[in-house]
């Protein structure tokens, strides 16, 4: 019969030693892993709970399981999308390449969590709850999060995809726009830091604030829902809308223009 060796990771069972080939659908024993890689045409479906077998529909066999540095890698060589479900108890790094979709199923509560989209895939979640989140979209593809709870939200979008959260409960949110990529973000954040370096828009008129401060060093526009205090340095040519009656500390070196809505 042959074998398929699967290698463990330190501190984190991701199917030790070498297992015998599994009936289809299935792979392996319970897995554990923190950090997950899933890179080409797969669809995963995460959920929070005891740890499972990761299981396939049609087309599983083509997915190679190995191990990338501390990370359990999930690799689909072929050029159809296959799908793929798994339960797991917590999850601390996502990383998402090519045509990679991943989804986190029902409410998730973590630590913290780092998810980094740098394909043309998509990553959405129904409810996570977790003290600090880092979102990092590289890539053509796509972030949605339904509702989000944390202490610290960080945000880099350095392509050209599109970051969407619709209810957002944060303390600080910290922002960086370096490319084309859009991000639209609805609910509170009481200390907000927006860096905005490329051409992608922010469409934040539904986020509500304390402290706001916001450096626009591209054409890129932005929207800004009502707030306490709004600071604002503009050098580039975007243009800052912002709603409610905040106190405005202004300073424009280009030709963007910042205007009440």
């Amino acid at each position: 019969m042959r074998r398929r060796c699967l290698l463990g990771a330190a501190g984190s069972l991701l199917l030790a030693g070498c297992a015998h080939e599994q009936p289809p659908g299935r792979r392996g024993g319970p897995l554990l892993p923190e950090r997950l890689i899933v890179d080409g045409p797969l669809e995963l479906r995460l959920e929070q709970g005891a740890p499972g077998e990761l299981q396939f529909d049609k087309g599983g066999e083509q997915v190679e399981l190995r191990r990338e540095r501390d990370a359990l890698l999930l690799l689909q060589r072929g050029d159809r999308m296959v799908r793929a479900r798994l339960s797991q108890p917590g999850l601390r790094e996502l990383q998402l390449r090519g045509e990679a979709r991943v989804a986190l199923q029902r409410a998730w509560q973590l630590d913290s969590l780092d998810v980094e989209l740098s394909g043309s895939g998509r990553f959405e979640a129904e409810r996570l709850d977790a003290r600090r989140v880092a979102l990092r979209l590289q890539g053509s593809g796509d972030l949605a999060l339904r509702e989000l709870h944390s202490e610290r939200l960080e945000v880099l979008i350095g392509g050209s995809g599109t970051l969407k959260l619709g209810r957002l409960q944060t303390q600080t949110l910290e922002a960086r726009l370096r490319a084309s990529g859009e991000f639209e973000v609805a609910g509170s954040a009481q200390r907000q830091l927006w860096h905005l370096a490329g051409s992608g828009d922010v469409d934040a008129g539904g986020l509500q604030g304390g402290q706001v401060q916001l450096r626009s060093y591209g054409s890129g526009d932005a929207e800004l829902g009502p707030a306490e205090l709004l600071e604002l340095e503009l050098f580039g040519s975007g243009d800052v809308v912002y709603r409610g009656r905040p106190r405005v500390s202004q300073r424009s070196h280009g030709s963007g223009r910042a205007r009440a809505r």
